[in-house]
């Protein structure tokens, strides 16, 4: 016998068996705010499924109505086929005319669904869920809505012959890309979300959120940060460009050599002052991996488009592919 339950707050989780899948977490409800919440319960109390819905403040697609559903998870395609069908009815009833997930409210948290595995093995911060949860969202009429990646790269020695006069440009113009200063993680946090709204502004599904929110994201990263892979460019001493890269910490959990630069994000005021800077920070991030034993770099979770194909070129080999899925309701 299986049971729909709106969840109000992580407290709600309690009585349930999660030994299948586990509940979000209470600072994911709490700070996501999704408008509702709801938990497939089977026998025995047993967690089977669960998602959030968002449908106000959400972004914008072609005049569409976006719902979104987020904190996914299913034990298996029955449990799957029940919540999300019961997902789509909700964000229809409240006007929605296209269903996107999985997504945690907005681009910048969690989004995005594995559809081909490869052999690499997880790498930090890569989101990691059953190959099944594909399946999940086609059988119930989802159509793929965008595509990404994640690439390795194994030679950190190449430097693209454009950079150099990039570099002699942004030198006249006395632009200068130096380290993440640790001994002010808040204040370069800030600074790096200043640049992020700006570049990022064009995306696609873009939101804004607040400035609080970025930093508390960010904050348990502190720790596991090298300050020499996250870069920040300046101009007449304001932040124009940043390039973030940690370690692959999940390599130390396996017991391997730390060996591989993540390439969480490249973003650049969008200026033409500034155009080829994110190629700059790209190579300077190599080098600076490069210069404390690191061999490899992933790019991870790119947007396949005409821009990303043109900054990482044919050189990288593709890992990891993932999806955004849609589905229309009305």
């Amino acid at each position: 016998m299986n049971e729909l339950i709106e969840v109000r707050s992580a407290e709600d989780y309690a009585g349930m068996s999660t030994e299948a899948i586990s509940p979000p977490t209470s600072d994911d409800l709490n700070w996501h705010a999704p408008d509702a919440h709801w938990a497939l319960v089977g026998d025995a109390h047993q967690l089977r499924a669960r998602c959030s819905l968002w449908w106000s403040n959400t972004s914008a697609l072609d005049s569409q109505r976006l719902g979104l559903i987020g904190h996914y998870a299913a034990a298996d395609h029955a449990a799957a086929s029940l919540l999300l069908e019961h997902a789509c009815a909700e964000l229809r009833s409240r006007g929605c005319n296209l269903a996107v997930g999985p997504m945690d409210g907005n681009t910048w948290r969690r989004y995005r669904v594995i559809v081909e595995g490869g052999q690499q093995p997880p790498f930090f911060l890569e989101p990691d869920h059953p190959l099944d949860w594909r399946r999940h969202f086609e059988e119930q009429q989802f159509t793929t809505l965008a595509h990404y990646r994640s690439a390795l790269d194994e030679d950190l020695s190449f430097q693209s012959p454009a950079v150099v006069p990039v570099e002699q440009r942004m030198e006249r113009l006395g632009v200068r890309v130096r380290c993440f200063d640790p001994e002010n993680p808040e204040a370069e946090l800030e600074r790096i979300f200043g640049i992020a709204c700006q570049s990022f502004a064009s995306s696609f599904l873009y939101t804004p959120i607040e400035r609080a929110e970025f930093v508390r994201m960010y904050q348990p990263l502190i720790g596991r940060l090298r300050p020499e892979l996250v870069l920040i460019a300046t101009h007449e001493d304001e932040p124009v460009g940043f390039a973030f890269g940690l370690p692959d910490w999940l390599q130390a959990q396996r017991g391997e050599t730390v060996n591989t630069l993540i390439i969480k994000s490249i973003g650049i005021v969008p200026k033409p002052t500034y155009k080829g800077l994110g190629h700059l920070m790209w190579a300077r991030l190599y080098a600076a991996a490069s210069a404390l034993g690191y061999s490899r770099a992933i790019h991870a979770l790119m947007h396949e488009d005409y821009r990303t194909n043109a900054v990482v070129g044919d050189r990288v080999k593709t890992i990891r592919r993932y999806a955004l899925y849609a589905r229309r309701l009305q």
